[in-house]
Parts: structure tokens; C-alpha cells; sequence
């Protein structure tokens, strides 16, 4: 028979694989999935012509993982992951000198001391390639191992709980939770049953009727517990008065008289509040509130509460704005005519009025106007008469 004799780079090949072979016992005992490595080592040596020295020729193969001091093998999503070390280390080489990581899930990082940090912002098991160099930095001969890092989620923890409400008939009430932990899954309850499509961190009854008065709670979960919140209690009252006609905004001179009204309608009896920038005012427990005499110290914010057997209702509060007093000023003096200008509030009508002789009750109207602004200017012409007096009133404020 006659014998082929084989090439030099094919029995530079057998060769090489002859250690692989006597490195799979050992490996089986210290890896997850030796024949992984194995294939690696096998496909590598083939695939790639002339390279396949740097990764064959390691035998004895061992894998630590954690060997820090109080460190497991796993992290936990969003919690700091330190001080965990890998070592690959070959009954050839000895430990690796350098490493470098392929595959580390989200927001750990691998070091060329073998030492993975960081905070991990994914759950899983992750198969984590580790490749150990013989020389530092990552030089010389080569050995790769799969390590298995699995990734926890944090336990789910309510930091706070939803709080009770009261809220009128008709009325859009909303729980909400704070929670910490990763990938939480939230599912509200009343009454100890589930709520259909209530899987967020708020829920909302968008208007409350008598049914929808009772207990709510939400359970919090994920892969690593789950936990329930205390209960809120919503409360819900029947619908306060109607207001039919509520207070209006006004702007009066100092001085004059003003009021606000309201018109509700409601079982009776109907009682009512009027509070000036939230302080109830006292006495002021009529439908409508009478100011006698504006003075500066009456501007402000008012509102009037209306209750009823059934509940309260509130008006939004309105703003009384006080201006001057009326008065007249002289803005110049000729030969043919007086200038002369009084505050006034836009929108009013306001009336001028002349004589020559005080005392007479003769009044001549000289200027009826609407004002447009904060002041109005007018002119009077002049008489033969050595004396000239004038007046202005503003007819009664808008309702």
C-alpha cells in the first residue's frame, strides 16, 4: 500500500489539537459550558491559517469567578456592582495577566485586571466572554472562557403610598404611588379586587360618583418580589349648591360704596362666607357683601362659599381694585381757556360740571364722557366772571 505523506501545515495542525483533547477533562469540571471553549479553540485553530498557536496550546483551563471578599457571582439592576474579579488561568500559561470582557450587560464595565464595575441597568443571565492574555498589556498567548453573570432586578419598595381623598359627585380624583426598584409592574385594587387596565403608576376615576367611593391600593412586582401599598380611602359627597351668578371683578374710586353679589340655588338651607384673600370676613354671611365706604385697604381677592345640606361650593375669587379718589386738577390757564384733568377708570362715565358762584346750586354741565384710561383731560372756556369752580361725579358703577 502506498502512503500519502501528509503536508507540513496538516500535521502542524493534528499537532496542535492534540492539547485540546487533553484539556477537556479539567475543563468540564471548572466551566459551565467547556465545550463552548472547546469549539472555540477547534474552529480557530483551523479558520485561521498560521494564528492558531496563540489559542491551542492552553491546557488545564480554570475559570474563578467572585473571588473578592463577600462578593457572589450576580448583580442587582441599579445597584452598584464592585470588587467582582474573574480569573482564567492555564496549566501552560498560568493566570492571565491581562483580560478583556465581550458581552457585559448594560452599564458594567470590564478591566484589564480582571475586575468588573459598575451599575447594571438590564436583568437577565448574560454569557460574558472573557479572553486572558498572557502578558500585560494583552499580549502573548490567549485563552478564552464564557462566564454566566446573572442580573437581578432590585426588590420593589414603596416609598409612598397613595394618600385618601374627598371629592364632590362629578369630581376627577387620582391615586399615586412612588415606588423604587427596577422593572416594577403596577396593578390597583379596590375593595381587594383588580381594576381593569390600572397598570400605571397613577389611576385616575376621571368623574366620582357614590360607586366609586371605597378602598384603593396598588401592588407593586417584579422577578423579585412583589409588594402591596397601604389603603386610600376615597370619600365621596354628594354636589354642593349650584352657583347661578357669581362675583365680578370691579375697580371703584376711594370712597365710594361697592358690592359683590352671588345667586346659588341648592336644597335649602343655604348658608353663606365671603372671606377676603381667604380670611373669612366676619359678619359678611349674606348673599350679597355691601362696602359702605371703599377705602385703600379694602383691594384685594374676594370669594364667597355657599353650603348647603349637601356640601360646599366655592366662588373663584375676584379682585376689587381701588382707585382715587375723584378730584380735579388744573393742567394750565389762558386767556381763552382752562385746562384741567381728573383720575378717572376706563369704561365709567363721568360728568363735569361749572359755576361761576358757589352757593347758588347752579351747576352747568361741561363735559359728560366715557373714560378711556386712568385720567381725562378737558377744557372749559373762559367767562367774563373773575371766578370759576368745578365739579365732577361719575354715575353709578357697572353692575
Amino acid at each position: 500500500m502506498k502512503w500519502s505523506r501528509p503536508s507540513a501545515l496538516l500535521l502542524s495542525a493534528l499537532l496542535q489539537l492534540a492539547p485540546l483533547c487533553r484539556g477537556l477533562a479539567p475543563e468540564a469540571a471548572s466551566l459551565a459550558s467547556p465545550w463552548t471553549v472547546v469549539m472555540r479553540w477547534i474552529v480557530g485553530s483551523i479558520a485561521v491559517n498560521g494564528a492558531f498557536h496563540a489559542v491551542s496550546g492552553a491546557t488545564g483551563l480554570t475559570v474563578t469567578q467572585g473571588t473578592g471578599p463577600g462578593v457572589s457571582p450576580k448583580g442587582t439592576n441599579g445597584l452598584v456592582l464592585s470588587g467582582y474579579r474573574v480569573q482564567v488561568t492555564s496549566a501552560d500559561y498560568g493566570t492571565a495577566k491581562a483580560y478583556v470582557f465581550t458581552g457585559l450587560p448594560a452599564g458594567l464595565k470590564g478591566s484589564l485586571q480582571g475586575v468588573v464595575t459598575g451599575t447594571p441597568t438590564e436583568t437577565g443571565t448574560f454569557t460574558v466572554r472573557v479572553t486572558g492574555y498572557e502578558k500585560s498589556p494583552p499580549s502573548g498567548h490567549n485563552f478564552t472562557a464564557n462566564i454566566s453573570l446573572p442580573i437581578a432586578d432590585q426588590n420593589p419598595v414603596i416609598v409612598r403610598p397613595p394618600a385618601g381623598r374627598t371629592v364632590a359627585v362629578g369630581s376627577p380624583v387620582t391615586f399615586d404611588v412612588a415606588a423604587e426598584g427596577t422593572s416594577l409592574k403596577y396593578r390597583w385594587l379596590k375593595d381587594d379586587i383588580e381594576l381593569a387596565k390600572a397598570t400605571n403608576e397613577t389611576y385616575t376615576v376621571a368623574s366620582a360618583t357614590s360607586a366609586s367611593a371605597g378602598s384603593y391600593k396598588v401592588r407593586v412586582s417584579n422577578a423579585a418580589g412583589v409588594v402591596i401599598s397601604a389603603s386610600a380611602v376615597l370619600t365621596v359627597t354628594a354636589a354642593g349648591p349650584t352657583l347661578l351668578v357669581s362675583p365680578t371683578a370691579k375697580t371703584v374710586h376711594e370712597g365710594e360704596p361697592t358690592s359683590f353679589q352671588v345667586t346659588a340655588e341648592g336644597s335649602a338651607p343655604l348658608t353663606y362666607q365671603w372671606s377676603k384673600d381667604g380670611v373669612p370676613l366676619p359678619g359678611a354671611t349674606a348673599a350679597t357683601l355691601l362696602l359702605a365706604k371703599v377705602s385703600a385697604s379694602d383691594a384685594g381677592d374676594y370669594s364667597v362659599a355657599v353650603t348647603g345640606p349637601s356640601g360646599t361650593t366655592t366662588a373663584r375669587p375676584v379682585k376689587l381694585t381701588v382707585a382715587p379718589p375723584l378730584a380735579i386738577a388744573l393742567v394750565s390757564l389762558s386767556e381763552v381757556q382752562t385746562t384741567l384733568t381728573f383720575g378717572s377708570i376706563a369704561g365709567r362715565n363721568y360728568v363735569v360740571e361749572a359755576t361761576d358762584t358757589l352757593g347758588t346750586g347752579a351747576w352747568t354741565s361741561v363735559l359728560a364722557v366715557t373714560a378711556a384710561g386712568p385720567s381725562t383731560i378737558f377744557n372749559d372756556a373762559r367767562g367774563s366772571s373773575p371766578f370759576r369752580y368745578w365739579r365732577v361725579r361719575t354715575e353709578a358703577e357697572p353692575p
